[in-house]
């Protein structure tokens, strides 16, 4: 660690507070090449970054704080925040799921996740082969492109019998046993 590593960081925090932006970047950036291996470093740099609204530097800067601690659940709340302010809901997940999973009392976390919606998705984006969910059908957008069902039917016992002739196709074992086995199937019963 270089001696001026941490006067450049806690003028760099200040900047960051005072919202001089640039000047906390360029500060902080300084810190980082001074001292590589600063989480705290990093985390500033990451927290001025998504100020700037950079949301791809911030990633950067709050990954590489996860790199150097990644039992932080602060550092992996504040790179879910970047990737969702970025627009990455899925990442953004993941990440806030990752500090539930280290300390499932860190509100911020639990709350981001609660409240993280997930990307709407169109049945077809569903169905891509590209898609990491596959739903049979779902190619359709609307059911009214869906081909209708068919009924339910529920063989009769004379259509059983049938299928337990010898002669059909198929053979039942003990299907000819039935109360209707004397009686032709073909002929009408008497009502």
């Amino acid at each position: 660690m270089s001696a001026l590593a941490a006067p450049l960081r806690q003028a760099g925090a200040n900047a960051l507070r005072a919202g001089r932006l640039q000047e906390a970047i360029t500060t902080l950036l300084k810190s980082a090449e001074a001292d590589p291996n600063s989480f705290e470093t990093w985390s500033f740099l990451g927290a001025a970054y998504s100020r700037a609204n950079d949301y791809a530097k911030a990633r950067q800067a709050f990954g590489r704080a996860i790199q150097i601690d990644v039992h932080s659940v602060r550092g992996w709340h504040n790179l879910g925040v970047a990737h969702q302010m970025g627009g990455d809901d899925e990442s953004a997940a993941t990440c806030f799921r990752r500090a539930v999973e280290l300390d499932p009392s860190y509100a911020p976390a639990v709350q981001a996740l609660a409240i993280l919606t997930p990307k709407p998705m169109t049945m077809s984006e569903l169905a891509s082969v590209g898609g990491t969910v596959r739903l049979p059908g779902a190619q359709r957008e609307a059911i009214e492109d869906q081909e209708p069902i068919a009924p339910h039917h529920t063989l009769t016992p004379q259509e059983l019998a049938q299928l337990a002739t010898p002669e059909g196709s198929f053979h039942m074992t003990g299907a000819q046993a039935t109360e209707l086995a004397d009686e032709d199937p073909r002929e009408p019963k008497p009502g």
